[in-house]
């Protein structure tokens, strides 16, 4: 109920697949990032050249969830650890600095980044779902059409990040790494 309230509203996005299997012992890592240049300063000419060029400075924005759970042997409780990583560049900061000597300006840049990390274990009973908020937006973010043009400011703003882990039950012929039936294992999805 929460997922389909969720998908009603107009600043809801999926960043990954919906229905990720996670099997039983296995660890699985999701995530995406993108790398943003910012102006840091300035380098010297080149020789021959009087022209001061700009020192710019990659910074990678994105996310990262890692996951790993294990269901308890009475398969009435998961036991799952979760790695969260969040870095997100929230806005660039003009400063102009004078070139020393000379009187002329240049404009360099201070980004602001917001970051959230997250490494705990949690136990829940398998008949329920575990809901994590992360409190922070994670971009790059896939980029949807939004169904109303509604005035919605664009401006960095700040959302929460919800992770919901259930427990699928067993899959259909549990395998091995080498594709063979696996002998007195379980595999549950997450």
């Amino acid at each position: 109920m929460l997922i389909a309230e969720l998908a009603r509203r107009t600043d809801y996005r999926v960043h990954s697949s919906p229905h990720l299997i996670v099997h039983n012992g296995q660890t699985t890592v999701i995530g995406a990032t993108r790398r943003r240049n910012y102006v840091r300063g300035l380098l010297p000419p080149v020789p021959g050249q009087r022209v001061l060029r700009p020192d710019l400075a990659p910074l990678d924005e994105g996310f990262s969830i890692e996951l790993s759970p294990l269901l308890s042997l009475d398969r009435m409780t998961i036991d799952a650890v979760i790695k969260c990583n969040i870095d997100q560049v929230e806005k660039t900061i003009p400063v102009k600095l004078e070139l020393p000597g000379a009187r002329q300006w240049f404009n360099t840049e201070v980004p602001q980044i917001v970051s959230c990390r997250l490494h705990e274990r949690f136990r829940w009973p398998t008949d329920k779902v575990l809901l994590i908020s992360l409190g922070v937006v994670p971009t790059p973010a896939p980029q949807a059409p939004r169904p109303l043009a509604l005035p919605i400011s664009t401006g960095a703003t700040r959302a929460d990040m919800l992770v919901l882990i259930e427990n699928k039950g067993p899959t259909t012929g549990p395998v091995t790494a080498a594709g063979r039936p696996a002998a007195r294992h379980f595999h549950g999805r997450y």
